[in-house]
């Protein structure tokens, strides 16, 4: 008989005659003869030491600027931007929780050196850096590409309706009763009770439903407007453009309005990030809600090689060796007739021989049209138009297109998922520039750090070590 067993010997828990208790470590009341100092309290991979080196590398001269020479001292101007950017980080928005933080959180008591701003000072320190949030967001783009991220001009451009910081449930609760009862309430009615989920779905069915022309949904934010959500809902909110660089990951310009339509936004971020950069990009991709006349010329015009995705699945305009209008059966359509159309003035394409056409039904909108149409702003080439839809329906075109989605609905879906940015909480719009500026930034900083260049951030570090000092004479003075 074997000595040994091979099977493995099981440990019987002990038996005790009353609970026991595991004996704290340490007495909270007892001194100690070397007491940890607030540095050894945070790890050294936190990432609030990432934040510090990296808001560190940032040039705030144009806050400096700005900086009262009158009121008592207040806090470094690096202090109180890192502390931003890392409670973006850690998803918390709200200045009366990061107040909390600073009071309770090592890592936030890190970053504040002792510090200890109340939710009034945060506040009024996001209010201050409104006007520069456009300069800020450029410097981020200047330090990744110091830190290595080199870039290409690839960009790509799209938009996201972000709620206004009035709550929604309101206004979905109003166009659900008006729709039901057919008149309007002047009081919204109090929120349903006990989570019914028939009422939500009835709320999310109706808030489909769009408003009368010339009314918007109730808001108080005077600013914000009633625009269509991603999913199809209408909500009162802020229409944030945005233009990332393909090669970076990086947000390169932002755009913030309360207009619903894209279509009319693509010339006035571009303008922004001519203003920021010097430079236009080379190279544009967007989606089919900037496919317009007015955007195509322009494009042009600017010598930007841009796809632009195409909405229509029928046939479509094409250009003959002369550069004339056809139809998909080759007719040419010459120009008909000029009219105004809301203050603009317009000239439209009329093909005379659809009647007699095979394509008649395929290819007409509706049944009950006569002649295929095309209208156009006057003084617009069309033929810049139709050149650019035949590039995004080509092989090409498709294949540049399925960029877009990896960088620019990447970005969206970091911005609401990972940060948890769902809503507004500054009002009017210059509030929400600053604060859809302020995530922008962190993004910025987030994909710069995920590069990894660590030993450069040592490098640049050090030399740029004494912008970091909390004492000097600008960081000491009050913001208007």
């Amino acid at each position: 008989m074997d000595d040994f067993s091979s099977e493995p010997v099981k440990r019987r828990a002990p038996t005790r005659s009353r609970p026991a208790f595991r004996k704290p470590p340490l007495n909270v009341s007892q001194g100690e003869l070397f007491p940890l100092s607030l540095d050894e309290l945070v790890d050294a991979d936190d990432p609030c030491r990432l934040v510090v080196k990296l808001v560190g590398l940032l040039d705030l001269s144009s806050l400096e600027s700005r900086l009262s020479l009158n009121g008592a001292p207040s806090y470094p101007l690096r202090i109180m931007l890192a502390l931003e950017m890392f409670s973006k980080w850690d998803s918390e928005f709200g200045s009366r929780r990061v107040e909390k933080r600073c009071k309770h959180d090592n890592r936030y008591r890190w970053i504040c050196q002792g510090l200890q701003p109340d939710h009034t000072t945060i506040w009024r320190f996001r209010r201050f850096l409104g006007s520069d949030m456009d300069e800020l967001l450029a410097e981020s783009v200047r330090l990744g590409h110091r830190m290595g991220l080199q870039s290409m001009g690839r960009v790509s451009i799209d938009g996201t309706k972000i709620p206004a910081a009035a709550s929604q449930w309101r206004a979905l609760r109003k166009i659900s009763e008006e729709a039901d009862e057919g008149e309007v309430q002047t009081e919204p009615p109090e929120p349903p009770e006990g989570g019914d989920s028939s009422e939500a779905l009835k709320r999310i069915e109706n808030s489909k439903k769009k408003p009368p022309k010339g009314e918007r949904l109730p808001s108080k934010d005077p600013d914000a407007k009633t625009v269509r959500s991603g999913k199809g809902h209408f909500i009162v909110g802020y229409n944030a453009q945005v233009i990332v660089d393909r090669d970076t990951s990086l947000v390169m310009s932002l755009h913030t309005t309360s207009q619903a339509s894209d279509s009319a936004l693509l010339e006035p971020t571009l303008s922004k990030y001519l203003d920021a950069y010097g430079v236009l990009p080379c190279d544009l991709l967007a989606d089919a809600g900037y496919n317009t006349p007015r955007n195509a010329c322009a494009l042009e015009e600017l010598g930007i090689d841009a796809v632009i995705a195409c909405p229509e699945r029928t046939p479509f305009w094409r250009l003959d060796a002369r550069g004339e209008v056809l139809c998909p059966m080759g007719h040419i359509a010459p120009l008909k007739d000029r009219f105004t159309k809301n203050g603009v003035k317009v000239v439209r394409y009329v093909v005379a021989e659809c009647p007699e056409c095979p394509l008649k039904k395929k290819c007409l909108a509706k049944e009950t049209s006569l002649h295929k149409t095309v209208s156009v702003e006057a003084g617009l080439d069309i033929a810049a138009w139709i050149r650019l839809k035949h590039l995004a329906r080509s092989d090409q075109g498709k294949e540049r297109l399925q960029e877009r989605g990896k960088t620019i609905e990447f970005v969206f879906a970091r911005l609401k998922e990972r940060f948890g940015f769902e809503r507004l909480s500054m009002w009017k719009l210059e509030g929400a520039h600053t604060e859809i500026g302020l995530f922008a930034l962190a993004m910025n900083l987030a994909v710069i750090a995920r590069t990894g260049l660590h030993l450069a951030f040592e490098v640049l570090y050090a030399i740029y070590s004494i912008a970091l000092a909390p004492d000097t004479e600008s960081s000491s003075l009050k913001p208007k």
